[in-house]
């Protein structure tokens, strides 16, 4: 079980580092034409595989409690995790223009999803410190 939950963290690492890689190497306009399709006259693009990323999730979870992890070490992690995530979101206060702004319909996380496309680098502060843990973490983990 250890070895399965070694190769499950390693290769969700390396997914989660193409993100910055994504925004760095595809132009605005690829990546928008991505998000339209992805939201296609929906409000959410995530509605099938956000239950499958929670299964994911208790599924690590439960591999971890198994194996056992000091408590500080994971809540340390959970709360940097946690407000990383909240400062990147709030990087995207500033409103769209209507070049940028989702068609109908909307929400908000759609709104989100497009102003993080059209602006990646307003949490790049966040994005190089997720990726240089995320980093770190993978080759702690398999060193």
């Amino acid at each position: 079980m250890d070895t399965l939950l070694v190769w499950l963290l390693a290769i969700y690492s390396a997914l989660a580092l193409l993100k910055p890689v994504f925004f760095a190497v595809l132009p605005y306009g690829k990546r928008r034409s991505m998000l339209d399709r992805s939201y296609a006259g929906r409000t959410s693009a995530t509605s099938r595989s956000d239950p499958i990323l929670i299964v994911f999730c208790l599924v690590l979870v439960g591999l971890l409690a198994r194996r056992g992890a000091e408590p500080a070490s994971f809540l340390t992690g959970l709360l940097v995790g946690m407000t990383l995530i909240q400062v990147y979101f709030h990087r995207y206060s500033i409103p769209l223009n209507e070049a940028e702004a989702p068609p109908p319909p909307h929400s908000p996380i759609k709104t989100m999803s497009y102003a993080i496309q059209a602006a990646p680098g307003r949490a790049g502060i966040e994005l190089a410190i997720i990726a240089v843990l995320l980093a770190w973490s993978l080759w702690s983990l398999l060193a």
